[in-house]
């Protein structure tokens, strides 16, 4: 048998290194330091997610409402905006508790308590479930009494009151799971969100289109598959949160009435929001509805949420940060805020905002390939849905400032007061200047313009402690300027009176997207994240080459 080799003496003179110190924290505390964790590459990752989603869901969203204007006619379309008004305005009832849950889980989360995500978690939850029972009354009410509320179309009668129940169920049932929704929030999980929100998304749009090829197209189908879905993401939201934050438990002693109190009434001034988000955009269907023409709603409709899908791009790049801006509250780091804030908006308004203009831009040639030549009429409200948030775009990251803070009343009073300032000004363009369309179109954006542009700027600065002078040039001039060479290619190809088609549009898209993509990475990022990008991509390179 051979000899076994003898241990090789250690003849250097470099000491042997020393273990190094085992974590004094417990797995639980490692745990939530983990989920606490703010870095430039996960909120990128978040943020990608995020984008991810919206690919998927904007895409099947675009199918989907194309396929419901084609396959139920204008008149009977024409009541789902309406419905989706209804429901919107019922959700408000549980929104005054909840809303607030995402904020205070990640405080709790940033603090270490896990005590407090278990209180938060079990008194918002049946908080909510009373909610959602006062949600679904409502709904049942609005269903009998809808064709009483509302004008219908000719050819649409009996339609109405029942998907208005249907969908209106659907709503109240994933109210209880926001508690959940808002956790995962909280603790950053984007990719997971987005992996059950696009789950839940395709799966409903292939039932729609199951049960339309089944049996005749109805908006009460629509109705019904969103319900049938409200239960698998309640249940895919339950599961999720459990194993992502098992403290957000339900526990009987957990229940306490003090933070009820604390969460609802931050949810009270995010409620009043809620209610000015609504009056910005919900009452326009209704004022269509009784003072138009009810035809009209389905071709606003559809600019109006062309608009917000393309704007997306913008929010969800934004809507990443959230989070870790009330982390960094609870950490005393305000300047580390405004930073983010600065390099948020150079990083994703050059790319993001490009949709939006495309919109602006070729509307008639877009409607008239999504919905056909009839929709085409309604392509100058691009400019003011759209128009309207292009220039308030650099205010979406500043969105979770008062909210990181827990300072939500002067926002939400100044939300308040500007909704019905909006309304006023619909309805007096409507009524008493006959401007129509444009009429509804032109008190959101002038009150939008107003609003988000000059009064959200002002108190987003004081709240960071940052002069005008300094914030609006970093935060709104030089990301918006950004934005310029994008534009200047899509105005040149519709001077050129290009975008005749979908290859030409394509075209056009994808040439404005590269010359915004290189502003991006030579002067629209940050020079940290610049940086950061060309590492990326010499690593990218360097294992596209098999090398070490």
């Amino acid at each position: 048998m051979p000899a076994l080799p003898r241990p090789r003496p250690n003849v250097s003179n470099t000491p042997p290194s020393p273990a190094p110190p085992a974590d004094p924290r417990t797995p639980e505390q490692a745990r939530l330091a983990r989920l606490a964790a703010v870095s430039v590459r996960r909120t990128a990752g978040n943020a990608l997610a995020s984008y991810g989603g919206a690919v998927i869901t904007l895409g099947l969203g675009l199918f989907l409402q194309a396929f419901l204007v084609r396959q139920l006619g204008k008149a009977e379309y024409a009541l789902w905006p309406v419905i989706g008004s209804c429901t919107a305005f019922a959700a408000l009832i549980p929104r005054g508790i909840g809303a607030g849950v995402g904020r205070y889980v990640a405080h709790a989360i940033g603090a270490g308590d896990t005590d407090e995500i278990e209180r938060i978690t079990t008194s918002v939850f049946t908080a909510l479930l009373g909610a959602a029972t006062a949600y679904a009354l409502v709904v049942v009410g609005l269903s009998v009494s809808f064709e009483a509320l509302f004008e219908i179309p000719p050819g649409a009668e009996g339609v109405g009151p029942w998907a208005m129940l249907l969908a209106g169920l659907a709503g109240a049932i994933v109210v209880p799971a926001g508690v959940f929704r808002g956790g995962l929030q909280a603790a950053q999980q984007f990719i997971q969100l987005n992996l059950v929100r696009a789950g839940i998304f395709t799966a409903r749009v292939g039932l729609i289109v199951l049960a339309f090829l089944v049996d005749e197209a109805s908006l009460i189908w629509v109705g019904a598959a969103f319900l049938v879905m409200a239960i698998a993401e309640t249940a895919s939201l339950v599961v999720l949160a459990q194993r992502v934050l098992p403290w957000q438990r339900l526990r009987r002693r957990a229940y306490d009435g003090a933070t009820l109190r604390k969460v609802s009434s931050f949810s009270a001034w995010v409620l009043l929001s809620t209610v000015a988000g609504l009056l910005y955009w919900h009452t326009d269907t209704i004022i269509i509805n009784k003072l138009l023409d009810p035809t009209w709603v389905a071709g606003y409709a559809i600019v109006a949420s062309l608009s917000i899908n393309a704007y997306q791009f913008v929010v969800l790049g934004c809507q990443a940060l959230a989070p870790a801006m009330t982390v960094m509250h609870a950490r005393g780091e305000i300047d580390r805020m405004a930073r983010a804030i600065y390099r948020t908006n150079r990083t994703v308004l050059p790319l993001g905002v490009l949709p939006v203009l495309f919109a602006m831009i070729f509307g008639d040639e877009l409607l008239t390939l999504y919905v056909g030549e009839a929709f085409r009429e309604y392509a100058p409200l691009f400019w003011f849905t759209g128009g309207a948030w292009v220039l308030c775009s650099t205010n979406q990251v500043c969105n979770s400032v008062p909210e990181a803070f827990g300072r939500m009343g002067l926002a939400s009073v100044g939300a308040f007061v500007a909704a019905w300032v909006n309304v006023g000004l619909s309805l007096l363009f409507v009524l008493g200047f006959d401007w129509g369309l444009l009429g509804v179109a032109g008190g959101t954006f002038a009150t939008w313009i107003i609003y988000k542009l000059g009064f959200w700027t002002w108190l987003v600065a004081r709240m960071l402690g940052v002069p005008l002078r300094i914030f609006v040039p970093r935060a709104m001039l030089r990301p918006l300027a950004l934005t310029l060479p994008g534009l200047a290619v899509l105005l040149a190809a519709r001077a050129a009176d290009l975008g005749h088609g979908l290859w030409a549009l394509l075209f056009i898209a994808l040439s404005a997207a590269a010359v915004q993509a290189a502003v991006a990475l030579t002067v629209g990022l940050d020079p940290a994240d610049r940086a950061t990008v060309r590492r990326l991509v010499r690593r990218g390179l360097r294992r596209g080459r098999g090398e070490a």
